[in-house]
């Protein structure tokens, strides 16, 4: 009766899978937010087969507002109580692309869908004892440059400076929201995750943006975030 509860977006492969294993190998109810049903949905019953533990499905697409809306509504019908919320899920499309109310892509999933998913579910968040907020952001957030001129990026886009500005913005919410939450028994933190091998911003055998990354940061030592 008193397990904790934890919601992690993009639960279904890489990190947000590894994730969502660790906690429910620690106990926790672990709730995967996925936008493939079918891909959430095998790797809940791989996780709960390897773990024993309590794991459940979310369907959320963090590229449109209803569905997001939609499943915080659920969740609240559900659940009274919040302990960590893990807002993990990233892309890098190759090519520029907009989600479905006309966000370019990254900044649209990235930022404003988990901005958004923060926000409609805070009022759990903060009414749980010792909650917290992690958001995954990347070393990538010193390169971000945000253009108030052209959010779209209709005008010059790069999928580097996406994912950057996207990473960047992670990073800028994390600060405000732990600002506004200063004093709660809510916590609020982001983090660059390493060198991690996942399929991000993979296609094929090409040296995609995930392995072009990954190479310019390996030679590249900076100071933790």
């Amino acid at each position: 009766m008193n397990r904790k509860t934890a919601l992690v977006t993009g639960a279904n492969a890489g990190m947000g899978r590894a994730t969502a294993k660790a906690l429910a190998q620690k106990g926790y109810h672990v709730i995967m937010a996925c936008r493939n049903g079918q891909k959430g949905k095998a790797a809940m019953d791989e996780i709960a087969a390897e773990t024993g533990g309590s794991v459940s499905l979310l369907f959320c697409d963090l590229g449109d507002m209803e569905s997001i809306r939609k499943a915080c509504a659920a969740f609240r019908d559900a659940h009274q109580s919040l302990d960590v919320l893990i807002n993990n899920a990233g892309i890098v499309p190759t090519e520029r692309a907009e989600t479905k109310h006309g966000l370019e892509m990254q900044f649209g999933v990235n930022h404003i869908g988990h901005f958004l998913l923060t926000k409609e579910l805070l009022p759990v968040i903060t009414q749980t004892p010792d909650s917290r907020i992690v958001v995954v952001s990347s070393l990538g957030y010193r390169f971000g440059n945000i253009d108030f001129q052209d959010i779209p990026m209709k005008k010059k886009y790069s999928t580097m400076a996406a994912y950057s500005r996207s990473k960047l913005c992670n990073v800028l919410f994390t600060k405000e929201l732990a600002r506004r939450l200063e004093g709660t028994a809510t916590t609020v933190n982001c983090l660059h995750p390493g060198f991690v091998r996942t399929t991000l911003g993979m296609t094929g055998d090409k040296m995609t943006f995930g392995r072009k990354l990954n190479i310019w940061f390996m030679g590249w030592r900076a100071p933790c975030c």
